[in-house]
């Protein structure tokens, strides 16, 4: 399973769709297919990720207001959001590099427990 998960190609499939859906392409350059994977930005289709992404953002802001007054950025604080959103794209990644392998491997699924 683990060497699924390092695979190049389940780690480049996984790192395309995480940009597409950050939005990192221009969509008129999209092919048809990539067009199925819709940004968590498309200001079309509002979603949870955009609320909570902003909720964060302005947090960020007034965070760094408040420790700097009049000044835009504070570098702990940076790296706090910055790694939230690494930590999101390496979760991201893992989800999809499991999800691929159970896709082709459905009898390996583990069962889920009881609650208890």
């Amino acid at each position: 399973m683990n060497e699924f998960l390092n695979e190049e190609e389940t780690k480049q499939q996984a790192a395309c769709i995480y940009s597409l859906l950050m939005g990192d392409f221009r969509p008129e350059f999209l092919s048809p297919s990539a067009k199925r994977v819709k940004s968590v930005f498309d200001p079309s289709n509002p979603n949870l990720f955009e609320q909570l992404y902003g909720n964060g953002y302005d947090a960020y802001g007034r965070l760094c207001e408040r420790l700097h007054p009049g000044e835009e950025e504070d570098r702990d604080v940076e790296e706090l959001w910055g790694s939230a959103l690494q930590m999101c794209e390496y979760m991201g990644g893992l989800m999809y590099g499991y999800g691929r392998y159970y896709a082709l491997h459905p009898e390996e699924f583990p069962a889920i427990p009881p609650e208890g």
